[in-house]
């Protein structure tokens, strides 16, 4: 027996209610577990919400919705005309080509109706049998390439669902195709029947599985808009929060959407607001949301398990509901900003750059979808307790003058001053390097009561085994891409990954009214710094002396392994702490220079280089890592091109300087000839902080 339609209430601001009969057949897999109707406090609490997503601009205007259903307009007669050249090109008669038909249909969140203003259109092209996908990509592009309003195509064949991505008239299309069994497609198909997937290859049925699951969803929900209002709320929550992003292993639209659609048939009479504060007592029971239990197979398969963030996050959310329910906080509160970038002391950043932004845009793809296997890996590492990703890549379009600088940006290094304050360089000699820079926060367990002595964290297989996979896709290109993976502390973080929030790390402490009496240390008595290598001990007498007078270390001369990546190490320089960073203000701190030399990767065992006097907990790892190379430059080839580039170390920074420059873990680049450098083995000793 179907289920009645249900009775539909609106109240002002689209909060609505719904009356369910318990004479009725319920939605979803159990009865419901309440059938009241909302209380008028959690009436008042809706529209309170939906104000709220008004202010922030989460509804499209009339103009914009009109734009939307002009532009489907057009692009359904382009998919009819796309079959009409296609059946004509397979000789069939004129009349049947022009009754072969092809159709639009939408999926996503504009299917769902929670759509923001500018979001993009999940567009599913259906076509009769006699249309191969390879003219979808070919005829279809064509006639896109064709259209003025038709920008920023990009096919994409091989991806899992093959899709064609633009922007049609402004709007950001994800164009996909599906071929059904059919001689013709009927105006009025319904995609819902399961007749329409037979015969069909995995690809086309993963293509109709996208617009099927949200018309379902739309049919399984009892009242469609408490659904809409709720299913905003918790995407605007899920993104402010960084938990929105399906690719790096957290939950996309389509979850959340089950997710609240499912709490909306537990109960049925339930305004947007009701369904809220039960939505986050829900989802944070602490087993997960299972149909049977999980079951070990004689493999043993691992899998990246975002269970210790996001319970944390539903945690935080279902107090604050709470509280708004009862009127003691207001729904902004609900959507304030993560703390990624605050919440660690230690991040990992992997830089995907190369020369144009077409390679770009599919190099950072592959980069990004393959994250998650990073995270997984950096999570079997001793005394890493977790691997956060954050849910999207930083892209830059860098303008070097010379091939020194485009191999220092695709390394990870920022421009030179002089090319930031606007000098002017040789046009014929500018160059653009695009990168996209993704970021793992490491979160380090506290060292154990009683616990002495060092502790190894080793990220070298991870990392490596990462950049491998990488390199073995068909779509790299060692002449025109890039990867890098470096570690940098949060105190390091450039500024752009706080999107105009101002830096917790970088504000200044106030000073305490224990120490307004006491006399500042002089510069000169620096405390003694110690390094431990294969020779023995040496102790510096202070900071400065140290650096000034380190010689560059001789040794045997390193060789270039084919097939091995290249390694980029560090040159320690021991200045005094920079003020308002997360370290003592009076310890000296380790800052690095990038300085490329060739290593086996069997010796790289780096995971942070912050000597400083660290907390209690701290944790230290020792590292075999190559000597620096000496202050000349070491010619070595550049990322993107054939012409040499030249990467010398850094000079020393200045004990005023806001923050350390970043530290490099692994730099991998195009593999090329490397002159040999004098190199010798250190044993050093690292120091992480403990837990994050």
């Amino acid at each position: 027996m179907s289920p009645a339609p249900p009775t539909q209430q609106k109240t002002a601001g689209l909060a609505a209610t719904t009356t369910v009969s318990q004479s009725q057949s319920f939605l979803g897999v159990t009865p419901p577990i309440s059938m009241n109707a909302s209380t008028p406090e959690e009436l008042k609490r809706t529209e309170e919400l939906v104000q709220t997503l008004r202010a922030r601009n989460l509804f499209e205007s009339e103009e914009e919705g009109q734009l939307r259903e002009v532009v489907l307009g057009k692009l359904d007669k382009m998919v009819k005309q796309f079959v009409y050249q296609i059946s004509l090109k397979r000789g069939l008669p004129d009349a049947i080509a022009r009754d072969a038909g092809g159709k639009i249909f939408t999926f996503g969140s504009f299917r769902l109706g929670v759509h923001n203003p500018g979001s993009d259109i999940d567009t599913l092209c259906v076509v009769p049998r006699h249309v191969q996908r390879e003219d979808f990509f070919e005829l279809m592009h064509q006639m896109l390439l064709e259209r003025e309003e038709a920008t920023d195509i990009t096919p994409v064949a091989d991806a899992y669902v093959p899709v064609i991505k633009m922007k049609f008239s402004g709007l950001s299309i994800d164009f996909v195709f599906a071929r059904l069994a059919l001689p013709s497609v009927p105006a009025g198909l319904d995609l819902a029947d399961n007749n329409v997937l037979k015969n069909l290859d995995e690809r086309c049925v993963r293509s109709l599985n996208g617009s099927r699951v949200t018309d379902e969803i739309l049919r399984l929900v009892p009242n469609v808009e408490a659904f809409r209002v709720a299913l905003r709320c918790v995407k605007l929550w899920a993104k402010h929060r960084a938990i929105y992003s399906n690719v790096v292993g957290f939950l996309g639209g389509v979850a959340w959407a089950m997710l609240v659609a499912r709490v909306c048939q537990l109960y049925p009479n339930a305004c947007a607001g009701a369904v809220l504060s039960r939505f986050f007592r829900i989802m944070s029971w602490p087993q997960p949301v299972l149909l049977k239990p999980i079951e070990d197979g004689p493999l043993q398969v691992r899998v990246w398990n975002p269970k210790a963030v996001m319970t944390s996050e539903f945690k935080r959310a279902a107090e604050v509901v709470d509280r708004v329910m009862v009127g003691s906080a207001e729904w902004g509160e609900l959507f304030a900003r993560h703390d990624f970038f605050h919440r660690y002391k230690h991040y990992l950043q992997v830089i995907a750059s190369s020369d144009s932004d077409e390679r770009q845009r599919a190099w950072e793809g592959l980069v990004e979808a393959r994250l998650r296997h990073l995270v997984m890996k950096l999570e079997l590492v001793e005394h890493l307790v977790l691997a956060h990703p954050f849910i999207k890549g930083f892209r830059k379009v860098h303008k070097c003058a010379s091939d020194e600088e485009a191999f220092s940006v695709a390394n990870g290094v920022p421009p030179p001053a002089k090319a930031k304050n606007g000098d002017t360089a040789d046009p014929a000699t500018m160059r653009e390097v695009y990168t996209t820079t993704f970021y793992i926060g490491l979160c380090v367990e506290s060292r154990p009561a009683g616990a002495s002595g060092p502790r190894k964290l080793d990220l070298s297989w991870p990392t490596f085994d990462f950049i491998k996979q990488i390199q073995s896709s068909d779509l790299y290109d060692e002449a025109v891409m890039a990867i890098v993976i470096k570690n940098t502390k949060k105190s390091q973080l450039p500024l752009d990954v706080f999107e105009g929030e101002e830096p917790r790390s970088r504000l200044k402490r106030p000073k305490s009214s224990a120490n307004k009496n006491k006399t500042p240390p002089q510069p000169t008595e620096q405390p003694a710094k110690k390094i431990k290598s294969g020779d023995g001990e040496v102790r510096a007498a202070s900071v400065d002396s140290m650096a000034a007078s380190t010689p560059p270390l001789a040794g045997e001369s390193a060789v270039s392994t084919p097939g091995v990546p290249m390694e980029t190490t560090s040159t320690e320089v021991a200045t005094p702490a920079t003020k308002g960073s997360d370290t003592d203000m009076d310890t000296p701190m380790t800052e690095s220079a990038p300085a490329p030399v060739a290593a086996d990767a069997a010796t790289v065992d780096m995971a942070d280089v912050e000597s400083v006097q660290a907390p209690a907990d701290a944790v230290e790892a020792s590292a075999a890592t190559p000597a620096t190379t000496p202050p000349s430059a070491t010619p070595v080839a550049s990322p993107f091109g054939d012409q040499a580039a030249t990467e010398s170390t850094t000079e020393q920074p200045s004990a005023e300087a806001t923050s350390a420059p970043e530290t490099p873990v692994v730099a991998t680049l195009p593999q090329s000839t490397l002159a040999p450098v004098k190199k010798k083995k250190l044993d050093i000793k690292l120091k992480l902080a403990g837990s994050s």
